[in-house]
């Protein structure tokens, strides 16, 4: 479990040993850097996703379940992205179908996946 580590490490600010190592076990790939996804289930949908990117960035993020590629599923991504900035004074947000949480600021970049986009980050955040 990786919860805990997170918790320690971002949330309390106490590490324990190896709490880095298992928080680098949860990046895509060894060249990943120090960014890192963490997967957790979400009262009201599939899924929540807390990612540190590899410049220190936090970026949140859901899964919608969507297997009919409907309007009314984009529709609800951009209203809940409108809320989730407005909630946690995020200056942008993106979804896309499959899209996998931005690592770095070059895969936030990356617009290979992306259907909807909004806001900018500024230059001094990840």
């Amino acid at each position: 479990m990786r919860l805990h580590p997170f918790m320690r490490t971002y949330i309390a600010g106490s590490p324990w040993g190896g709490d880095a190592e298992a928080l680098r076990d949860l990046g895509r790939s060894a060249d990943a850097g120090s960014g890192f996804s963490l997967y957790v289930r979400a009262r009201n949908y599939y899924k929540a996703i807390i990612t540190v990117t590899s410049e220190g960035a936090s970026v949140l993020g859901l899964s919608l379940d969507d297997p009919e590629s409907s309007a009314q599923t984009l529709e609800q991504a951009t209203d809940l992205l409108g809320r989730l900035r407005q909630e946690f004074s995020s200056p942008a947000g993106v979804a896309g179908v499959e899209l996998p949480p931005a690592q770095s600021r070059e895969e936030w970049n990356d617009d290979g996946l992306v259907q909807l986009r909004v806001g900018e980050l500024p230059e001094d955040v990840g």
